[in-house]
């Protein structure tokens, strides 16, 4: 029976999340002029993608030392 240390192997996750609701409210300053966002549907609404990616820290033989990707 062979054991796989999985030393190579990363851990990615990806999420979605939505820039604005249909119907939320926004609080500005005296100053500050309105800050009109206009959604062009409320069925379609604009979103962005986080991807992250965790792995453990690597041995660089240049540096001698683990390199931990900082």
């Amino acid at each position: 029976m062979h054991f796989d240390e999985m030393e190579n192997v990363v851990h990615i996750d990806e999420k979605m999340f939505f820039l604005k609701q249909a119907k939320s409210r926004v609080i500005s300053h005296v100053d500050e002029p309105d800050a009109a966002v206009r959604l062009q549907s409320k069925r379609h609404f604009p979103r962005v993608m986080i991807l992250a990616a965790v792995a453990r820290p690597r041995y660089a033989p240049s540096i001698n030392a683990v390199w931990s990707g900082k």
